[in-house]
């Protein structure tokens, strides 16, 4: 409780600081990982870490876009980044391969 209450904080500080950017980030690193697995478990052909370092764009666009005031949690709006980076990522790929 204690841990998504300092969480809760991180994310609903105007505009966020550096440094609240940086603790979620770290916060969230490990669903970014779930999510890069589960992914890689779909597709078997990509490279698990391209994956993370992929997610982790994610990640990083959507604590910089997330509006706190926006009726949306913020584990949806990352899920929703974090595979928007994928599929951009690996559509590019095909258009360019």
């Amino acid at each position: 409780y204690l841990r998504h209450k300092r969480f809760s904080h991180l994310v609903h500080v105007t505009p966020p600081d550096d440094e609240a950017k940086e603790a979620i980030i770290r916060s969230k690193l490990k669903e970014v990982l779930l999510i890069a697995c589960a992914y890689k478990l779909r597709h078997s052909d990509i490279n698990l870490a391209d994956l993370v370092q992929i997610s982790n764009i994610g990640l990083m666009t959507a604590v910089d876009k997330f509006d706190a005031d926006a009726r949306v949690q913020f584990e949806t709006y990352l899920n929703y980044w974090i595979l928007e980076a994928i599929n951009k990522e690996f559509t590019q790929g095909e258009k360019n391969g």
